[in-house]
């Protein structure tokens, strides 16, 4: 059987990736953080390594025989030592340096990543990329648009937003476009390419069906729990200014700086490669959101 090391395993995506391997029978190994995780992770059979990757990965003794590295670690904001450099760039190039041996490379990045991006984000994001494909390794690189689904720290904020806030905070004008794609679709993607070949060495942009602005799931939220208060909208630039001062004093601040520079770009693609690739049909935006977020008033 096929030797799969999966970095992330604790995260949003990578968590939905280890799920469903587990549900196809795919044995693999997670790295994870603390040793709580990992005796967590030991008492549903799955085997782990114990590493932060951003800082380095000690592989365990067969380490010659992984066959496969997946990657789900990202993050979407630095905090202190977890930086887009260490995390997205260091981590990707120490799981290359961890396991030599492997063929095969899964990366999850992210839709917008190129070299000269604004972020640093998609910058790093591109770094990671290019060291995957100038490895020699058989590579698969997905790059979601903003992923959402049951946990997701988007769909889900702009929802306690909607319902907790006095009115309902827009971001610039609210007509940035974006297509939101399902966390199990994009896990489904990353296992596929295990096994697929018109996967192989491919740079793949990855979207759900449908293209929504800022405003319209904002709009869509309020529908359906059914509140209407007014819109208020807050320019770019105060909500840059407000987060690179607060971002001083605290994390709690819900958007960075990054994050506000992003918000100034669609986050679309055309999905018909992606579809004639792995064959999938994405699950629709509006409709499965109102599968988990039924009853959250």
């Amino acid at each position: 059987m096929e030797s799969i090391v999966l970095a992330g395993a604790t995260g949003f995506v990578g968590g939905e990736i280890a799920r469903q391997a587990q549900e196809r029978g795919i044995r693999f190994t997670a790295v994870v953080r603390s040793h709580d995780t990992a005796i967590e992770f030991a008492t549903n059979g799955i085997d782990t390594i114990v590493a932060d990757i951003a800082k380095g990965v000690v592989p365990y003794a067969s380490a010659g025989a992984v066959e496969t590295v997946i990657n789900a670690v990202g993050i979407i904001r630095e905090e202190g030592e977890a930086t887009f450099d260490a995390v997205h760039y260091f981590g990707v190039k120490n799981l290359l340096a961890a396991f030599p041996n492997a063929g095969r490379f899964i990366q999850v990045s992210a839709l917008g990543t190129r070299p000269n991006a604004p972020t640093l984000y998609h910058r790093t994001k591109q770094m990671a990329e290019d060291a995957i494909t100038g490895s020699g390794k058989t590579y698969t690189i997905l790059r979601p648009s903003i992923v959402f689904g049951p946990g997701d720290k988007f769909v889900n904020m702009l929802a306690e937003l909607v319902k907790k806030a006095p009115f309902i905070p827009v971001v610039g004008t609210g007509a940035n476009k974006m297509q939101p794609v399902y966390v199990g679709d994009v896990a489904q993607m990353a296992l596929d390419a295990l096994t697929l070949d018109a996967a192989a060495n491919q740079i793949v942009e990855v979207a759900g069906s449908e293209v929504v602005t800022l405003e319209g799931i904002l709009d869509f939220l309020a529908e359906h729990f059914s509140l209407k208060k007014p819109k208020v909208h807050i320019p770019l630039s105060v909500l840059s200014m407000t987060a690179a001062t607060l971002g001083k004093w605290t994390t709690s601040f819900p958007v960075t700086t990054e994050q506000v520079q992003m918000l100034k770009d669609d986050n679309v693609c055309d999905i018909e490669r992606m579809k004639a690739i792995f064959g999938i049909e994405p699950k629709p935006f509006k409709d499965t959101v109102r599968t988990y977020l039924v009853g959250r008033v």
